[in-house]
């Protein structure tokens, strides 16, 4: 399931230029979900293509894998405004997309605090649950 391109469930769609959409193998298995587009996310429509996304090339390259074996997505497709975090009702607008692209995961590894939010519904510091198992 995909937004449709001219999507406005959320407040979101006003500052866009593109719905970001995940990139990588949906049949992976494994499935990295970040919390939002950035500037270059949403300029490129690709998830992970600005500096952090370097960070996350490298770490996987690193360990043996990379897009072509994971998919990477976010919790909500657009981005917000100065690169805020997205807001609940940001995140539960772009829900049913989410969970479409979670549907056959056996490994979801969540990439930050509103991600993690979203996932888990987990509100407490990230040391708490960073770099752990659950």
């Amino acid at each position: 399931m995909i937004p449709e391109p001219d999507c406005r469930l959320c407040g979101l769609c006003s500052g866009r230029t593109n719905i970001v959409l995940p990139d990588g193998n949906p049949g992976s298995g494994i499935v990295f979900v970040g919390e939002a587009p950035g500037e270059n996310e949403d300029l490129e429509g690709r998830p992970f293509v600005g500096r952090s996304g370097k960070i996350l090339d490298g770490m996987m390259a690193e360990a043996g894998f990379g897009r072509k074996d994971v998919l990477i997505t976010n919790t909500v497709k657009c981005r917000p405004p100065s690169n805020r975090d997205p807001t609940a009702e940001e995140m539960a607008a772009c829900r049913p997309f989410l969970e479409s692209e979670l549907k056959d995961a056996r490994l979801v590894v969540g990439l930050g605090k509103s991600a993690c939010r979203d996932l888990m519904g987990y509100e407490g510091p990230m040391a708490a649950i960073a770099n752990r198992m659950t």
